[in-house]
């Protein structure tokens, strides 16, 4: 659940709160122009923000979101062939040589390949 104060920044943005069989719940925020919203709501949870994109949406949008968020941006490959050993390795040492720290908000921009690695990472890393 959304505290109050939490609630209040995402005033503007449909929220579609989904509960899956394995006793686990997502949300997905619809909307227009959320690069504000999203990026006061992520930091009432952590005061640094990490964007991890594919390679495929870097330039067209990551770039310029990670700007309006305050963000590092970090990117990967597309698709299945990013989900390594080597790839998780490569992001922990950019996330340690960063100094970025458990007081983070990790937001991925990309498929389904791009979600389960950042899962992962947010799992092990923060």
């Amino acid at each position: 659940m959304l505290s109050s104060d939490r609630s209040s920044l995402l005033k503007n943005i449909e929220i579609a709160n989904i509960s899956l069989r394995l006793n686990f719940s997502t949300r997905l925020f619809f909307g227009e122009n959320l690069e504000e919203e999203i990026g006061s709501f992520c930091k009432s949870l952590a005061p640094s923000i990490v964007l991890i994109a594919d390679s495929f949406l870097l330039n067209p949008y990551a770039k310029s979101l990670g700007e309006k968020l305050g963000a590092l941006v970090f990117s990967i490959p597309r698709g299945e062939k990013a989900k390594t050993k080597k790839t998780l390795h490569q992001l922990i040492d950019a996330l340690l040589e960063k100094n970025v720290g458990k007081d983070t908000v990790f937001v991925a921009l990309g498929g389904g390949a791009l979600l389960d690695l950042v899962g992962f990472l947010a799992s092990i890393y923060l």
